[in-house]
């Protein structure tokens, strides 16, 4: 299941190159010879512009720019490019809105950061496996490398991404730096109800809580829990859920620390929970975690509320 993503060239960062669109340029060329010579020898020497023509070199997106002022071909370059670069690494960037990307929103959503930089990015989690995950999806969909690394001072590991062409691409859907008041579900994500569940699912999978399986043979309680600082984020994950038909109750505002295992409760946060049978059941229908530990968690919630 995917959805046509629509033409984005244009927000990218001007400075990513484009590769395999020689023949439209000089298409444009060929119309407009005279006016786009003369404008492009300001600012670039004839050897680089002819190659742009011949394909034998990329065009960053501020020179294409150029170009469209003359033609707008705008489509047919977001059509017929294939590759995407800043320096020398190549990578892929999708045109069809997948299943995969939509839950990688959700967890870029969640435990993901973009840096400041505007060229890393990363994921924090506890568990390998979750990582190795991660690693895979990226590989499918941008055709790039995951480098995880343990963090020595802390008990997780994290996924690092250096690519400001990537960077980039989910800067049109999660922002940079601190998240706290910037976080809004994808109107792209809202209108599809299928991707709206994988993202869900990948925000769950690194923001959502379950509880822990059985310990000393006693039943864990039956609950999902999701909580943020920021209301806006939690009450539009609502009206989500909502619309996926789940009957719930409105969130509601409680104390927490500021600090794992810190004495206050001065962080207000704004927390969705789930614990009737009926509603329970339906969202595990609903809602499928990837996320090994959740999975499993999830699993035996699922047999604790029988059939």
């Amino acid at each position: 299941m995917f959805v046509l993503l629509p033409n984005y060239i244009l927000n990218l960062d001007e400075s990513i190159n484009l590769f395999g669109i020689g023949y439209l340029l000089k298409n444009v060329h060929n119309k407009y010879n005279k006016e786009l010579r003369e404008e492009f020898k300001k600012i670039v020497h004839p050897s680089t512009y002819y190659y742009w023509l011949s394909n034998k070199s990329p065009i960053k997106i501020k020179y294409l720019k150029i170009f469209i002022n003359y033609d707008n071909i705008i489509e047919d370059v977001y059509k017929k490019v294939n590759y995407f670069s800043v320096n020398r690494k190549k990578v892929v960037l999708p045109k069809e809105f997948t299943s995969d990307l939509a839950y990688l929103i959700g967890v870029m959503h969640g435990d993901g950061h973009i840096s400041k930089n505007l060229r890393n990015m990363d994921i924090s989690e506890e568990e390998l496996h979750f990582h190795i995950l991660i690693k895979k999806l990226f590989k499918n969909i941008f055709h790039d490398n995951v480098s995880i690394t343990k963090c020595k001072l802390e008990k997780q590991y994290k996924s690092f991404i250096s690519s400001r062409v990537i960077s980039s691409f989910f800067r049109l859907f999660c922002p940079t730096g601190k998240k706290k008041g910037k976080l809004k579900v994808p109107q792209i994500i809202k209108n599809n109800k299928h991707l709206l569940k994988e993202y869900l699912s990948g925000f769950f999978d690194t923001d959502g809580c379950l509880p822990h399986l059985e310990v000393k043979g006693k039943k864990s309680r039956n609950y999902f829990i999701f909580s943020q600082a920021h209301k806006d984020i939690v009450f539009e994950i609502y009206d989500c859920l909502k619309n996926l038909n789940l009957d719930i109750n409105e969130p509601k505002e409680f104390k927490s620390p500021t600090e794992p295992y810190a004495n206050n409760r001065d962080l207000i946060e704004w927390k969705i929970s789930i614990n009737d049978r009926p509603t329970l059941k339906k969202f595990f229908k609903i809602i499928k975690f990837r996320h090994l530990s959740k999975k499993k968690r999830a699993d035996i919630i699922i047999k604790n509320l029988g059939s």
